[in-house]
């Protein structure tokens, strides 16, 4: 896509922009900076070049942390194809070989039997 211009509102100021991004993403990423800074300004009170900087500190720790855990999803993501073409015949493990890998705990219930929902309370019988 062509580099175009579009100004953005953030903070109550106008910014051009110069991008091959569609408009409307750079619109979210503009309504996301001005929610972010409205939000730092009511929390804190902070004068607004501290506001301003903090905020992006905020941002960058949110997409560090996000990059971080896309890279281990990534590496597991691996890992189990590794497994599974490790697997005779190239078929999917055992679903119980998965759950040691993913740490999915949750056990089928018996067909006729219904299970309360996680954290509920089993009613008392007989009084």
């Amino acid at each position: 896509m062509e580099k175009q211009k579009i100004t953005v509102r953030v903070a109550g100021k106008n910014y051009t922009l110069v991008s091959s991004d569609t408009p409307e993403y750079l619109r979210r990423v503009a309504a996301l900076v001005d929610r972010r800074l409205q939000e730092m300004e009511i929390s804190t009170g902070m004068p607004s070049q501290q506001m301003m900087a903090l905020t992006c500190f905020n941002l960058a720790d949110e997409l560090l942390k996000a990059k971080d855990e896309n890279t281990e999803l990534k590496r597991r993501m691996q890992a189990l194809s590794t497994k599974q073409t490790a697997e005779p015949g190239g078929q999917m493990p055992e679903p119980d070989k998965l759950k040691a890998d993913t740490n999915l705990h949750a056990a089928a219930p018996d067909a006729g039997e219904k299970q309360p929902a996680e954290g509920a309370r089993r009613p008392r019988r007989g009084k």
